[in-house]
């Protein structure tokens, strides 16, 4: 009975490796990375902004590899950064998620820079309601500091 158990338990484990493995390729990775960014970041001072499913287009992204937008994931960034880039956001970090997203959006005020009329880089972070939404807005600053991996 052991022998089975163990047997069983190593097919499980192993299915369960290959699953994730397979599920990190695809490009848009919908993973969180807990470690601290490296050195290989560039800092950016960029205006940040927040959205939720409330329009036309719900839960949906621009990112081909993705299905729906993810709270403490999803992030809607100018074309300047591929989708599946990583950044980490560290004024949000236990705020929304640990601070760190992947660019999986795009939108029409991030591409044209609107919220920051036109000076700085824009990313605007999705979040799951619009209570939140607001609450954001309204007591976190405007303007943060984005590490961007390259």
């Amino acid at each position: 009975m052991v022998k089975c158990y163990n047997l069983t338990m190593t097919k499980l484990l192993y299915f369960t490796l290959i699953v994730v493995i397979l599920y990190t390729n695809t490009g848009c990775v919908d993973t969180v990375y807990a470690a601290p960014p490296a050195s290989n970041t560039r800092v950016v001072n960029a205006r940040i902004t927040y959205y939720c499913g409330r329009d036309k287009w719900g839960s949906r992204v621009a990112c081909p590899k993705t299905i729906r937008a993810n709270r403490g994931l999803t992030v809607a960034a100018h074309p300047d950064f591929k989708f599946g880039q990583k950044i980490y956001i560290p004024k949000l970090k236990n705020i929304i998620g640990d601070g760190y997203f992947n660019v999986q959006d795009r939108g029409s005020a991030v591409t044209s820079r609107l919220a920051s009329k036109g000076k700085a880089y824009v990313f605007d972070v999705y979040v799951s309601s619009y209570n939140e939404l607001k609450r954001n807005s309204r007591k976190l600053p405007m303007y943060m500091d984005v590490h961007i991996s390259r």
